[in-house]
C-alpha cells in the first residue's frame, strides 16, 4: 500500500463518516458560545476581544471564534454547516497527520490503522462534528504529539524534533489556554527522551526556538488583547476559570467512566501495552518501537486517570491524549493474538449485516419525517458493498480489519444523517425562534435585544440585532424589542403602548417576548448574506 493510497483512503472514510447530515441538527452544547462571538467579529470588526450578545467574553482565547468566522466568510453563508466546517476539517487534518507521520515509523498500513482508530473513536464521532473547541484543540495537540513521536522514532533531533510541535502547541494556547495540552505533550516528550537517554534535547537550540515560537504566537494576540481590555479585568476572569479546574482532589467514578468511554472501542487495546508476549514480539520486530510503548504506557495511564482525580475536570479534558494512544494501539496491534484478530473480523461481519438491516428499515424509523432518499440509497448500496468486502477480504491483516470497522462507522453515520436527523429535527427548540421572529419583523429592520445573557437561539435570527442593557435604554427610534419577561416587567414605563407580545422559547426553554414598539416606518433593507437551513433564505 502506497502512502498516497493511505491518505486517499483516510480522506474518503473521513468524508463518509463526518459529512452526512453535518448541517441538519440545530446547535447544542457549547456551540453557541463559540459561534456567536465569531458572528460578532464579522459584524463589528473586532477580532481581538470576543463578544457574546453584545458583551465581552473573557473565558476563552479567540482562535476557535476566528476559524468559525473565516469559515462563514469563505462560504458566504451563516448555517450550521458553515460553522461546523472548521471542526471537521481539523479532524481531517489530524487524521491525515496520523496517517502520514505514522507511516514513517509504523509503515503505511500502521499509519492507516492509527488514523482510523482516531476517526472511529466514540468521542470523535460526536465531538468531531460540532462547532466546539475540542475538535480544533485536540487536532493541534495531536499534530504536535504525532510529529514528535515520529521524529523520536526516526532518531531526529533539534529543529526537526521540536519546531512543528512548537507551532501546534502555540495555536493550542490560543484555543483553550496552556492547560492541559502542554502537560500532556511534555509528559510524552520527557518520557521518550528519558527512555532513550536524550534529555539533553530539552536544552537544545531547537527546543528553545520552539518555545520562542510558542510564546510569539501567544503574545501576538495577548498583547493587543491586554491593551484593549485593560479596564475590564479580563485576565482575572480567564485566570479564575483556570483555577476552577483545580479545585481539589477527589475521585468521581462518573468522570472516570466517561473518560474511558471516550476511547471506546479501541481503548481496550491498551491492555496489550502490558502483555509480555506482545512486547517481546514487538521488540524483535523493532527495538525502538518496543521502547516507545514501554516508555509511554505509564504516562498515558497516569495522565488519563490522574486528570480525572482532580475535582472540576471533565472527561473531555483527556481527549488530547487520544491521538498518541491511537498510534500506540496501532504499534502493538500486529502482534495481537490471531484469535483476537479473528474475533474482530467476525464482529465486523455481524455489525455490517445489522447496519444493512437498519438502513433498509430506515424509512420506517424516520417517520413522521421524510428521510433524504438519495443519501439513504447511497448508504444502503455502500453497506451492501461493505458486507461483501468485509466477508470476503476484510480479515487477517490489521489495516483491513480497521478499514472494515471504519466502513461500518460510515454506514452508521449515514443512517443517522440521512434518516434519523430529519426526525430529530422535528423536536428542535432553538431553530424555530428564527422563523417566528421573521414572521413579525420585516427583512432588514433592526431588532433591539435587551440583556439576553447567553442565548444560542439568536443564531437563527436573520435580522440586524442591537443590544441594550435595560429596557429603559431602548432608543426612541426602536421598532422591535426582544427581551425576557422579567426585563419587560422592569421596563413598563418605556414599553407603554407596545403591541401584543409574541412568546418565544430560547435555550433551556427560557421565555422571551418579541414586542412591536410603535408603527413601523419605511426603511431601506440592509444587504444580508445568504443563509441555509433556516427556512428564510434571501440571496445576494
Amino acid at each position: 500500500m502506497k502512502r498516497s493510497t493511505v491518505l486517499l483512503l483516510i480522506l474518503a472514510l473521513w468524508a463518509a463518516i463526518y459529512l452526512p447530515g453535518l448541517g441538519e441538527a440545530e446547535l447544542k452544547g457549547e456551540e453557541g458560545r463559540r459561534i456567536l462571538p465569531a458572528l460578532a467579529m464579522l459584524e463589528n470588526g473586532d477580532w481581538v476581544v470576543p463578544e457574546v450578545n453584545g458583551r465581552p467574553y473573557f473565558r476563552k482565547p479567540p482562535l476557535i471564534n476566528w476559524v468559525i468566522a473565516l469559515s462563514v466568510e469563505a462560504t458566504g453563508q451563516v448555517s450550521e454547516w458553515s460553522v461546523r466546517l472548521p471542526s471537521v476539517l481539523a479532524t481531517l487534518a489530524l487524521a491525515l497527520t496520523l496517517g502520514w507521520t505514522g507511516s514513517r515509523w509504523l509503515g503505511n498500513r500502521g499509519g492507516l490503522v492509527a488514523a482510523l482508530f482516531f476517526l472511529t473513536s466514540v468521542s470523535f464521532l460526536e465531538k468531531g462534528r460540532l462547532a466546539e473547541i475540542e475538535a480544533v484543540y485536540v487536532a493541534q495537540t495531536g499534530i504536535a504529539l504525532a510529529w514528535f513521536m515520529a521524529a523520536w522514532a526516526r532518531r531526529e533531533k533539534g529543529w526537526r524534533l521540536w519546531l512543528v510541535p512548537g507551532i501546534a502547541l502555540g495555536l493550542g494556547i490560543l484555543t483553550k489556554g496552556p492547560v492541559p495540552h502542554l502537560l500532556f505533550f511534555y509528559a510524552v516528550a520527557v518520557a521518550l527522551l528519558w527512555a532513550s537517554r536524550e534529555l539533553r534535547e530539552l536544552r537544545s537550540a531547537g527546543h528553545f526556538a520552539a518555545l520562542a515560537v510558542m510564546a510569539g504566537i501567544t503574545l501576538a494576540w495577548y498583547l493587543p488583547y491586554r491593551a484593549a481590555t485593560a479596564q475590564m479585568d479580563a485576565t482575572a476572569v480567564m485566570t479564575e476559570q483556570l483555577a476552577e479546574r483545580f479545585m481539589g482532589v477527589g475521585l468521581e467514578w462518573r468522570n472516570l467512566l466517561g473518560a474511558f468511554s471516550n476511547g471506546l472501542p479501541w481503548i481496550l487495546l491498551s491492555l496489550f501495552w502490558w502483555n509480555k508476549r506482545v512486547l517481546q514480539a514487538l521488540g524483535e520486530r523493532d527495538e525502538r518501537l518496543a521502547l516507545m510503548v514501554k516508555a509511554l504506557r505509564w504516562p498515558m495511564l497516569v495522565g488519563f486517570i490522574g486528570l480525572m482525580l482532580i475535582v472540576g475536570m471533565l472527561p473531555r479534558y483527556t481527549l488530547p491524549l487520544l491521538p498518541a494512544m491511537a498510534l500506540l494501539w496501532a504499534a502493538v496491534l500486529p502482534e495481537a493474538p490471531a484469535s483476537w484478530l479473528k474475533g474482530w473480523h467476525w464482529g465486523n461481519r455481524v455489525l455490517a449485516i445489522l447496519l444493512l438491516g437498519v438502513a433498509l428499515a430506515a424509512p420506517f424509523l424516520a417517520k413522521p419525517a421524510t428521510p433524504e432518499w438519495a443519501g439513504l440509497v447511497a448508504v444502503v448500496l455502500g453497506l451492501a458493498g461493505a458486507v461483501w468486502w468485509i466477508w470476503r477480504r476484510g480479515g487477517g491483516e490489521p489495516s483491513r480489519l480497521a478499514t472494515g470497522t471504519a466502513l461500518c462507522a460510515a454506514g452508521a453515520m449515514g443512517i443517522y444523517g440521512f434518516a434519523l436527523l430529519p426526525r430529530i429535527s422535528l423536536t428542535d427548540e432553538l431553530a424555530p425562534v428564527g422563523p417566528r421572529v421573521h414572521a413579525v419583523v420585516p427583512e432588514g429592520v433592526l431588532v433591539h435585544v435587551v440583556d439576553p445573557g447567553y442565548e444560542a437561539s439568536l443564531f437563527y435570527v436573520r435580522r440586524p440585532l442591537a443590544y441594550v442593557r435595560k429596557a429603559k435604554d431602548l432608543p426612541p427610534e426602536a421598532r422591535y424589542a426582544l427581551l425576557r419577561r422579567s426585563a419587560m416587567e422592569k421596563g413598563k414605563k418605556r414599553l407603554e403602548g407596545a403591541g401584543e407580545p409574541v412568546s418565544l422559547r430560547g435555550e433551556g426553554k427560557k421565555e422571551f417576548l418579541l414586542l412591536k414598539l410603535s408603527a413601523e416606518s419605511e426603511k431601506t433593507p440592509r444587504p444580508q448574506p445568504s443563509f441555509e437551513g433556516t427556512g428564510d433564505s434571501p440571496e445576494i
